[in-house]
């Protein structure tokens, strides 16, 4: 049940998330557009169809990668795309697809990776007005290509903004509304679903009619629209600037004053000058380098700290571990960790543990070692009770150790180096045999045969 109700939303934000991708996608397209046909005419096809893979992969990069160093890896990759590609023409014949695409694509890994370090930020859905400001930008665009007479990318603006708008559409649709009526999806005297329906409705007549208009377009000559727009909103500002700059005042030109002599000045003889101290020079030196190496571990350190917080905010900004695959077998690092705290553990055990550590040890490794024959413990078990269940009878050493180890839980200063040295000579003889009771060998084969059933 939990799960089929984030089923919705979820599903809602994938669809977000893709019309957003879509309509950035087509702002980066119309942007990259001047520059390639303007100067690689001739490869736009080629140029274009980089970008769009460019755009698809960093989209996968950005929702796949889960470590950093994978992110530059194939970032790197793409923004080299360029340079290794055969399709495009060498520098010796021309330059510029590659000068052109190698921006174009570090701009795109760039844009990648704050993306992703923005993605759990909780963002404000913007309203669809705010949207249509983008036709400014495709309108200062279209002044540009008009001004290069790029007449096929002036007309290509027009489409692209009609669109645009199209998918702004569908996003708020998608999700603004959505959210609006979810609450009152449940209320039975709310005809929450009614209005979803005609909204839908609508919604399909203004996909209907934006079709038809991108049909017609080429035929009634619509995407002039643009343009004349483009022309008159630059007739206006000439117009505001013309305004301007009648209403200034005209500058008059200023009346020189009368000058005035100088005055006779007595001589004054120059002052000899003096050397410098060697001592002074020496410091100035000194002082010199010092600042150069103060500086520039300045601008290392804040390197450093502009790394460090890239790398904290990228895991920090992670998907949920729920989306990660694990594998349930342990890793080789994993088990080569464990040998080198294993070879640690028992390097330690001579050197830098008090006498008490060492008894305390030498107790363990008893206990640990009669777990391989079969020994169950429980948590409220005391040493006494563990070491009843052993045949003291047969090893009266047993019941030494034992009070060994009772001493040394007391305090580090109870027990001494003789101590310690006889729990180990004990715990030497004892650990490789098998020190449970008789009555005990049936709970030790069943044991056992449930660990090699394991």
């Amino acid at each position: 049940m939990p799960a089929d109700a984030h089923r919705p939303f979820s599903r809602r934000l994938n669809v977000y998330s893709l019309l957003t991708e879509l309509m950035q996608s087509l702002l980066i397209l119309a942007t990259v557009a001047i520059p390639v046909v303007y100067f690689a005419p001739e490869q736009a096809l080629v140029l274009f169809g980089l970008t769009v893979f460019a755009l698809a992969a960093t989209a996968w990069i950005r929702a796949a990668c889960r470590h950093i160093w994978q992110f530059v890896l194939l970032g790197l990759v793409i923004v080299a795309l360029p340079l290794v590609l055969p399709i495009l023409p060498p520098f010796s014949v021309t330059i510029w697809p590659r000068l052109i695409s190698v921006p174009v694509l570090l701009f795109l890994a760039v844009r990648a990776f704050y993306l992703r370090l923005k993605q759990k930020e909780e963002k404000p859905l913007g309203s669809l007005a705010q949207q249509a400001l983008v036709i400014l930008y495709l309108l200062a665009l279209n002044l540009v290509a008009l001004r290069l007479d790029l007449t096929v990318v002036s007309q290509a603006y027009f489409y692209v903004g009609v669109v645009y708008l199209m998918l702004a559409l569908l996003r708020w649709h998608h999700l603004s509304l959505n959210s609006q009526l979810e609450r009152f999806m449940t209320m039975p005297t709310q005809p929450a679903a009614r209005i979803m329906h005609f909204n839908n409705i609508l919604l399909l007549g203004y996909a209907l009619v934006t079709l038809v208009l991108l049909v017609i377009s080429p035929l009634f000559r619509l995407h002039d629209l643009l343009p004349w727009l483009g022309s008159l909103l630059l007739a206006v500002i000439r117009w505001l600037l013309q305004k301007l700059q009648s209403g200034e005042p005209e500058p008059t030109e200023p009346v020189p004053e009368p000058t005035q002599p100088p005055r006779r000045q007595d001589p004054h003889l120059p002052f000899e000058p003096s050397e410098t101290a060697r001592w002074l020079v020496i410091l100035q030196e000194i002082f010199y380098y010092l600042m150069i190496a103060v500086s520039v571990a300045i601008v290392l350190f804040l390197i450093f700290l502009m790394l460090r917080a890239l790398y904290k905010r990228f895991y920090e900004t992670a998907q949920p571990d729920s989306d990660k695959t694990e594998s349930l077998l342990p890793s080789f690092l994993d088990q080569t960790r464990e040998r080198i705290r294993k070879v640690q553990s028992r390097f330690s055990i001579q050197f830098g543990q008090t006498p008490s550590q060492q008894v305390r040890r030498s107790f363990y490794r008893l206990i640990t070692a009669q777990l391989r024959h079969g020994l169950t413990i429980e948590a409220s078990q005391t040493p006494r009770q563990l070491v009843a269940r052993f045949d003291v009878e047969q090893y009266p050493d047993l019941l030494s150790l034992a009070t060994l180890y009772e001493a040394a839980r007391y305090g580090p200063e109870i027990s001494t180096p003789e101590d310690a040295e006889q729990a180990q000579r004990m715990v030497r003889s004892l650990r490789r045999q098998n020190l449970l009771r008789p009555t005990s060998k049936p709970e030790q084969t069943k044991a056992n045969k449930k660990r090699n059933a394991r």
